[in-house]
């Protein structure tokens, strides 16, 4: 039997938090002005 629940029933993967931790104090620009919208930009092109 399948049993689909939601996106929020686990934890996060430990990768995923330590991305945030790195990332934490950056101050940057508003969305579309940062290095982080412009790779994932360059990345679907």
């Amino acid at each position: 039997m399948l049993h689909f629940e939601n996106d929020y029933n686990e934890g996060a993967l430990l990768e995923l938090l330590q991305a945030l931790v790195d990332t934490n104090n950056e101050n940057l620009a508003g969305y579309g002005f940062d290095d982080y919208t412009q790779s994932a930009t360059n990345k679907i092109r």
